[in-house]
């Protein structure tokens, strides 16, 4: 398989968790610790609200990456490299702040897509010329 199509693969990837990401984002930024989920949220509104602009923001990053990704720019390699390591610290941070535990059930989820992300773009790495 050409190492151009593992960056396609990752740069999709980093949209859809990007968008999961950015949709949870929008919810706690909206409705604070006004949401039904398990398990429950403990964090005052203004925190919940906080971490739904650091979800957003995330969603920026790996939207940012995969278009550069798409578009066969280095740039977009290193930030998707940034973005990984930001989406497992801010999941450890965000769990925290969220819930009084880093370790989530969704955390696990986290570390898988970062896994699968992280390896298809080593696998596809060498579709660009100096990386």
């Amino acid at each position: 398989m050409k190492s151009r199509v593992f960056i396609i693969i990752a740069a999709v990837l980093m949209l859809l968790a990007g968008v999961l990401r950015g949709t949870g984002g929008v919810f706690l930024l909206l409705n604070g610790n006004n949401i039904d989920v398990d398990p429950p949220i403990t964090a005052s509104s203004t925190v919940a609200r906080i971490c739904g602009l650091d979800l957003i923001f995330l969603f920026i990053i790996f939207l940012t990456s995969a278009v550069l990704l798409f578009k066969n720019k280095k740039r977009g390699w290193v930030l998707s490299w940034f973005g990984l390591i930001y989406f497992i610290i801010g999941g450890l941070v965000n769990g925290y702040l969220l819930f009084n535990t880093p370790f989530v059930q969704d955390q696990i989820i986290n570390y898988s897509a970062s896994a699968v992300i992280a390896a298809f773009l080593v696998l596809g790495r060498k579709s660009f010329p100096t990386v």
